[in-house]
């Protein structure tokens, strides 16, 4: 039996990431680009969704025989405003303006209106715990945005639980 993922390395989180992974991996050596808010979170996340493919080989859109070919060479770097994945010497370049990329995507972020909120001023601990539960064991079709959760709840609930929580605004952080 496979031992269960960390949260970093999740199959949520590989899925959250999958469509540009196999973006980087059909257009390889080439640049793909995702605009980003928030450059440092989403290249660690796709770091990381790229390591959890590796390790876990999910099934699904990536070409597994050719990640595994071009794996020592697939980088991901950030730039303003941008994270970027394909060959080192080619991110390098575009990130200094040498080179061009091959495709763009939107943000990985989830639209508003799509997350269920929980505000928890008005629900408990316990109340959280059994909405990480239930989106650890993929019972939820839809995010959940917590508002005025506390930092050591959220480190708690990643902890104990398969679930990504990233802080989207004061105050708000998205369960996926």
């Amino acid at each position: 039996m496979t031992p269960t993922p960390p949260a970093r390395l999740s199959e949520s989180v590989f899925r959250r990431f999958e469509p540009i992974i196999a973006a980087a991996v059909e257009r390889f050596p080439n640049v793909v680009e995702v605009p980003t808010a928030k450059p440092n979170s989403t290249a660690c996340q796709l770091r990381s969704a790229v390591k959890s493919y590796l390790t876990y080989k999910w099934t699904g859109k990536v070409d597994f025989e050719k990640f595994l070919l071009i794996y020592e060479d697939l980088t991901v770097r950030e730039g303003e405003g941008k994270v970027v994945i394909g060959s080192a010497q080619l991110t390098r370049a575009f990130l200094e303006g040498k080179s061009e990329k091959s495709c763009s995507f939107s943000e990985p972020n989830l639209i508003e209106g799509d997350a269920i909120e929980v505000d928890m001023r008005i629900y408990n601990k316990t109340c959280a715990t059994f909405v990480a539960q239930l989106s650890s064991l993929r019972a939820l079709n839809k995010p959940i945005k917590f508002l005025y959760i506390k930092q050591e709840l959220v480190d708690e609930l990643q902890l104990n639980y398969d679930v990504v929580l990233e802080k989207v605004g004061e105050n708000e952080w998205i369960m996926t």
